[in-house]
């Protein structure tokens, strides 16, 4: 049987590089990668706004360029159910753990919007990005102008049916489906909750926004921290534990670090349970109001 003009014209996908190590929260909770920050590679390019305790300018900053994709620009093919939706992805290569989000329309095309989160230790960033390549196997999503926080773009490779983040030409890392863009912070964990000295709030609120903070007492001094919403479907989640999954904290207390890289909490049996990504372990709050 003859083949489709799009399966002559374009290359069959090429065999995935080498996964990059993913964590593990706890004993079940597995979150994909955001940036290959050990390895040198960067995330997309910030186009948005920032906050940060550290917002240096990307002036001199070489920028890694993108691999060369094989087959055709296919530049009205919407981004489907290959493409489409939210996706998040979490990385642990070093002690800075970062979390991208994209949320891609199913019908966009090549130069429409794509909504790019990222959230490191000490920073935050919003962008707006756009599909520069949309082929086969293959999408592409920019941002410009270039900055530190998000230095390259992301390319997206879907093979059959798993969506990787094809970093460079040599490492390959899976990426996961998130809750949609409209989602909000589940109602069980809005509260106060607090385990001795360490003291979280959690509000009502949607993706991007601040929905977390807390206090604690470091060496005599009483510090403050925040996180914002990055998905409330995290991967291998319970949806009877009203899970949310935050970007790494942001200390808002001078000369204090933040407490948690980056973390996830959910109810069990009524308390209030956190994820964290820097111990694997968990730590259990109770409600005061």
């Amino acid at each position: 049987m003859a083949r489709s003009s799009d399966d002559a014209d374009a290359t069959a996908p090429t065999p995935a590089p080498a996964p990059a190590r993913r964590l593990r929260l706890g004993l079940t909770l597995s979150v994909a990668v955001a940036a290959v920050v050990g390895l040198g590679i960067g995330v997309p390019a910030l186009a948005g706004s920032a906050d940060s305790a550290d917002t240096a300018g990307s002036a001199g900053r070489s920028v890694a360029p993108t691999p060369e994709l094989p087959g055709k620009e296919l530049p009205g093919t919407p981004a489907g159910t290959q493409f489409g939706g939210a996706w998040t992805s979490l990385l642990d290569e070093t002690d800075a753990p970062s979390m991208m989000r994209l949320d891609i329309p199913a019908t966009a095309t090549k130069g429409d919007a794509v909504r790019v989160l990222v959230g490191r230790s000490g920073a935050f960033c919003t962008a707006e990005g756009r599909i520069t390549s949309r082929k086969k196997h293959h999408m592409t999503v920019d941002t410009a102008p270039r900055s530190d926080c998000l230095p390259e773009p992301v390319t997206l490779e879907n093979l059959a049916g798993t969506v990787m983040w094809r970093a460079s030409a040599d490492h390959s890392i899976q990426i996961d489906r998130a809750s949609g863009p409209t989602s909000r912070v589940p109602a069980a964990l809005v509260g106060t909750w607090r385990d001795g000295d360490d003291t979280v709030r959690v509000t009502n609120g949607g993706i991007g926004d601040t929905v977390v903070s807390g206090t604690r007492t470091v060496d005599g001094t009483r510090c403050s921290w925040s996180a914002r919403l990055m998905d409330t479907a995290p991967f291998q989640s319970s949806p009877t534990t009203h899970p949310i999954a935050l970007a790494p904290a942001i200390s808002t207390t001078p000369a204090c670090k933040a407490p948690y890289q980056a973390y996830r909490l959910q109810v069990e049996d009524g308390e209030l349970t956190r994820w964290s990504t820097a111990t694997t372990r968990e730590d259990h709050f109770a409600r005061v109001e």
